[in-house]
């Protein structure tokens, strides 16, 4: 019968590894992260811009208004929509 043997061999990896607090390197780790998905955010959008960049116009849309009070309002306003 065969026996495996287990050898565990420890290989401190990445900065301060092995030194100092393992938090620093985790954080600067996601912060590098961060950093480099900002990065390539930027470089998307400057690579690809937009079809009607900058020729279109920028369209303002309205909000339509009726003069009318809302149902709500009745109980609370008067009849020219001023509040009492």
């Amino acid at each position: 019968m065969m026996r495996n043997h287990y050898v565990d061999i420890y290989v401190p990896v990445g900065p301060g590894a092995g030194t100092g607090n393992p938090l620093k390197a985790i954080a600067g780790a996601f912060g590098a992260v961060i950093g480099l998905a900002l990065l390539v955010m930027a470089l998307v959008v400057l690579a690809f811009p937009s079809h009607t960049y900058p020729d279109a116009p920028v369209q303002v849309s309205t909000v339509p208004m009726t003069a009318r009070t809302a149902p709500v309002c009745a109980a609370f306003c008067q009849d020219a929509g001023e509040q009492r």
